[in-house]
């Protein structure tokens, strides 16, 4: 059972350590560097309490490119 807690989740300092993404430091914040486009992203992540087979499985769905449907 998980309970609820006040504990705040740095997105910048997640990313930086599990994809070894670089920061930099713009004032008091830090800007995530990512490897292809730069500072131009938004860093997100999902908390959940799904089986991780399912997880993978939805997100493979909707990630992977689908082929365009062959004319009628």
């Amino acid at each position: 059972m998980l309970s609820g807690g006040t504990k705040v989740y740095s997105e910048v300092e997640g990313m930086q350590l599990l994809l070894q993404y670089q920061v930099m430091n713009a004032g008091n914040c830090k800007v995530l560097l990512h490897p292809q486009w730069g500072s131009a992203v938004y860093p997100a992540s999902l908390f959940c309490t799904a089986p991780s087979d399912l997880v993978q499985r939805l997100l493979d769905e909707r990630l992977v490119p689908r082929p365009a449907p062959e004319p009628a």
